[in-house]
């Protein structure tokens, strides 16, 4: 598709630009790491997933110390992630000085907290957006870099307790913002906090993964890109194309259109993708999308029997209305994916049996279903 491309523009969670972890600093500078509730810093069995105190002005400084003698080292560096890392079973800092960094009137946001480091038991508590606390720390860095090699860049994320735009703090020149969330509610309010440098990395094309569940978007990616496209994106990063092919394709075709013309409609792309794969089976195929589509864009509906006996209806009159056997082979593709789809929400519903403990659950069928299932 011709896709891919280098800005020289690195993002992706670094640690917030510290380089080794607790094994490598823990015992000297165990005050460089997050606060725990239990009292602790200790972040030795938070692996490569390590949080950081980032009001501490010691480590601003050396995380900047030693990009500048990075960059000394390597004159062609054009930018540098500060993007905390993702993840892991460990608590973001919950230290006073922290804590006076997020501002009571931030965006209220869910936010998990572990019992213990390295331990996944954890509870969901309701907290403000840490974002003003991140920015404080990426200026840091920035400002004492910036002082010795000016032109270089910060990649920072728009992401995870930190989606949304900073209530106080503005953000330095040369940090460039990684905007990960699927909507563009905060675009503009990260660019009014000063973002000059803002990018689209979505995880929107990872939807249903988890489940391989159809899953159509061709409308919310059109209405989205072209907005990203109105408001000075600097390029996309789209992540994941994770091969699901008979579920998912249609999206994966509409994101590489949208990167060349994002201001092509969701109706167009469709009509080009049915006609151009399906023939004389185009109109019901784009009926099957749009009715994923449908069912995409409600919380309310689902896969159940009489919606698949639909879908199933729209592929078999596409099936009838063309004789070209490529064509044909195409739609058997996607019937794949439906009876994927048949079996996995037929196995939901013998677990809800199975729960319930009803004596009618046929369990040779399960079992046969879930072997075919695998």
């Amino acid at each position: 598709h011709r896709l891919g491309g280098k800005l020289g523009i690195h993002g992706g969670h670094s640690g917030a630009g510290l380089k080794g972890g607790w094994e490598q600093y823990g015992k000297e500078h165990a005050d460089w790491f997050a606060l725990q509730p239990d009292g602790t810093r200790d972040q030795s069995k938070a692996g490569g997933r390590f949080r950081l105190c980032m009001s501490n002005q010691e480590l601003a400084a050396y995380v900047a110390e030693s990009i500048i003698e990075q960059v000394k080292a390597n004159p062609n560096v054009v930018s540098v992630s500060l993007s905390p890392n993702d993840g892991g079973y460990s608590n973001f800092c919950i230290c006073e000085n922290c804590k006076k960094l997020d501002p009571p009137e931030a965006p209220k946001i869910r936010m998990l907290l572990f019992d213990k480091v390295g331990e996944s038991k954890r509870k969901e508590i309701e907290y403000v957006s840490l974002t003003d606390r991140m920015v404080s720390y990426w200026n840091g860095v920035a400002e004492r870099v910036a002082k010795v090699h000016p032109d270089v860049l910060f990649v920072v994320d728009a992401y995870s307790c930190y989606s949304h735009p900073p209530v106080r703090q503005k953000l330095h020149p040369n940090l460039v913002v990684r905007y990960v969330p699927s909507t563009s509610d905060g675009w503009e309010g990260w660019q009014k906090a000063g973002a000059k440098r803002i990018f689209w990395r979505p995880n929107i094309l990872l939807a249903n993964r988890r489940n391989g569940l159809p899953h159509v978007m061709v409308q919310r990616l059109a209405d989205t890109m072209k907005f990203m496209a109105d408001n000075g994106t600097l390029a996309t990063d789209f992540d994941s194309v994770i091969h699901n092919w008979a579920v998912h394709g249609v999206n994966y075709y509409a994101a590489a259109r949208l990167n060349w013309n994002p201001y092509l409609t969701a109706q167009e792309i469709l009509d080009d993708y049915c006609q151009s794969g399906f023939a004389d089976g185009a109109p019901e195929v784009k009926r099957y999308f749009l009715k994923i589509q449908e069912i995409a864009g409600d919380e309310e509906k689902t896969f159940t029997p009489e919606v698949i006996r639909d879908l199933r209806g729209s592929l078999n009159e596409a099936d009838r209305a063309v004789g070209d056997e490529i064509v044909r082979s195409r739609i058997a593709f996607l019937r794949i994916g439906l009876n994927f789809t048949d079996v996995q929400m037929t196995i939901n519903r013998m677990v809800d049996q199975a729960k319930e403990k009803d004596p009618t659950l046929d369990l040779d069928r399960a079992r046969r279903l879930l072997e075919l299932n695998y």
